[in-house]
């Protein structure tokens, strides 16, 4: 029993759209790394003091 042409494209379409399918997936997890990479490197936010650090010397407020 053998092929025919029909059959053999349609399986030829299938697995090209699975394929197609994980690639989006991957190049979808690939950018969110690269994002969050570039981020971690680009977008560092301040380091927020808790408390006060009083052993710095300030200027007195002048009104």
């Amino acid at each position: 029993m053998g092929w025919d042409d029909a059959e053999r494209q349609k399986l030829i379409d299938e697995a090209a759209e699975q394929i197609a399918a994980r690639v989006a997936e991957l190049a979808d997890d690939w950018a969110d790394r690269a994002v969050t990479e570039w981020g971690r490197q680009h977008w560092r936010l301040p380091i927020l003091r808790l408390k006060p650090d009083w052993s710095e010397k300030r200027e007195p407020l002048r009104w």
